[in-house]
């Protein structure tokens, strides 16, 4: 199967239309139907967006290969996805804010962590 076909299969899967598949990647309706008639293929940042969007392979997009799945698929669950997809779509400045905002609350987790460790421990 070609790409043009994946990309429509994979769209129709999910029962979106082009314009909805085009507001989730940032990217034209005219861009969609363009790549689904196969008059255009995408550029590599496209492409990664999508597949990351259907959660499948490149070479599976590609229609290189039939096995649709990556192989990381057990290791983040929905939720993850979903924020790692908005994530990748804001600037990088957003990002690294973000980043920031992320490593913050992890030290504060661990820092309550140990106060409590601490307390039992003494307690």
């Amino acid at each position: 199967m070609l790409f043009n076909e994946r990309l429509r299969q994979l769209r129709i899967e999910k029962n979106m239309t082009q314009q909805d598949l085009s507001c989730e990647i940032s990217i034209g309706r005219a861009s969609v139907s363009k790549y689904e008639s196969g008059l255009m293929f995408p550029g590599y940042d496209v492409l990664v967006s999508l597949c990351s969007f259907f959660d499948v392979t490149s070479d599976y997009l590609l229609g290189l290969s039939d096995i649709r799945e990556h192989h990381t698929q057990e290791l983040i669950n929905d939720d993850e996805k979903t924020s790692l997809n908005y994530y990748r779509r804001l600037s990088r400045e957003s990002q690294d804010i973000i980043k920031g905002r992320m490593v913050e609350l992890y030290r504060e987790e661990c820092s309550q962590s140990n106060e409590q460790y601490s307390k039992q421990k003494t307690g």
